[in-house]
């Protein structure tokens, strides 16, 4: 019994805590991967071109991915959760300029929008049919952090380096419903790096499984306690008339 209401008290706490819309948020830092290929840890998948390092980090992080490749990289972690409305942030930086070298990719079979690197020279936003909008400047060998941010209200989504403005909101690469995948991609000639990847959760889908097997817990629960609530609620009841019955003896 002990254990169903653990599990009962945990389950509730979930459904409490996601279901009401409380941002929530986690990172990839990257700093417990080994050395070597990122594809194959902490559930990336992919190409083999991204390389945990630890030399060129950024802010007090131990680890980071590096990127050096004349192809194109394609990497990719799935969010623990559906999301349709959210935001993901990521710390970039290369050694060249005027390279397409370290785009990062929020991907929803197959696309919501692109940020990253061009080989103009700025850090770009690329969203729906092709719409590239340049955001800043860049210098090498700098750290900048990039946000891309989703809302499911019309599907549309929005970028910028932080502390700098947003985009206006914009049209997604492709229709989409929620949110499920980040993808790093990248390469071009170019040498590049990502690190301390976050992404904030404003809504999060609840499935009917989870909904159904709570409520489940909960009536197999309160059967399971019957006998207890009514021995809690009679025990003390009955004493107390029994002591005030015995009061009432004695002042008679």
């Amino acid at each position: 019994m002990s254990f169903k209401i653990l599990k009962f008290i945990f389950l509730i706490s979930i459904f409490l805590f996601f279901g009401s819309g409380i941002k929530a948020s986690t990172f990839d830092n990257f700093d417990f991967y080994n050395d070597g290929n990122l594809s194959g840890q902490g559930n990336w998948t992919g190409g083999s071109d991204a390389q945990i390092q630890g030399i060129i980090t950024q802010g007090g992080s131990e680890k980071a991915v590096k990127v050096a490749t004349s192809t194109e990289l394609s990497v990719r972690l799935d969010f623990p959760f559906l999301m349709s409305k959210g935001n993901l942030s990521a710390w970039i930086r290369t050694e060249h300029k005027g390279f397409d070298i370290w785009p990062i990719d929020i991907n929803v079979s197959p696309g919501l929008a692109t940020l990253g690197f061009s080989e103009t020279g700025n850090i770009e936003f690329i969203s729906g049919a092709g719409t590239t909008i340049l955001l800043s400047d860049y210098s090498v060998d700098t750290w900048y952090k990039i946000e891309i941010e989703w809302r499911d209200s019309d599907s549309k989504v929005r970028g910028r380096v932080v502390n700098e403005n947003w985009t206006a909101w914009q049209n997604p690469q492709s229709s989409w419903t929620q949110a499920e995948q980040v993808v790093l991609t990248g390469g071009y000639n170019g040498i590049g790096y990502i690190d301390t990847l976050e992404y904030r959760v404003s809504t999060i889908t609840i499935s009917a499984d989870f909904t159904t097997s709570t409520l489940a817990y909960a009536g197999a629960l309160f059967t399971d306690l019957s006998l207890v609530i009514y021995l809690a609620i009679g025990l003390p009841l009955g004493f107390w008339v029994i002591r005030k019955v015995i009061s009432l003896v004695r002042v008679r």
